[in-house]
């Protein structure tokens, strides 16, 4: 299973989640309209608590990224905006800290966009 949790990480484990499977979508590992996988497997899978999972699933519905759908499970939804808009949003909330620290430290601007711009351009 692609999903994965660092219990080391400062990152919530629900956050973890979401994320795990936002970039499995991205990716193209699940693909829109395919059920994401239970609740309990995940949760088995990842060692966490049930409801841990499901207050990801619940976030990402939230955000339009799934719907719910009875006797089926989750779905990934087709509105592929909804998914770039949510991945946005999430880095941008992982990135607000660190830049907080940088801009604290002296950094300026055009510093920080010019390791975004080697960061982006550099192949992995």
């Amino acid at each position: 299973m692609w999903i994965s949790v660092d219990v080391r990480s400062p990152q919530p484990i629900y956050e973890q989640i979401k994320k795990a499977v936002l970039e499995a979508i991205l990716m193209e590992h699940i693909k829109q309209d395919d059920v994401l996988p239970s609740i309990r497997e995940v949760a088995e899978h990842a060692r966490v608590n049930p409801n841990t999972v499901a207050k990801a699933f619940r976030e990402l519905e939230q955000e339009g990224v799934v719907i719910a759908r009875q006797g089926i499970g989750y779905m990934v939804i087709s509105d592929r905006e909804s998914i770039k808009e949510s991945v946005m949003k999430t880095i941008a909330d992982d990135l607000k800290e660190p830049l907080r620290k940088l801009k604290r430290a002296g950094v300026g601007l055009q510093e920080v966009l010019e390791v975004v711009r080697n960061v982006w351009t550099t192949k992995e």
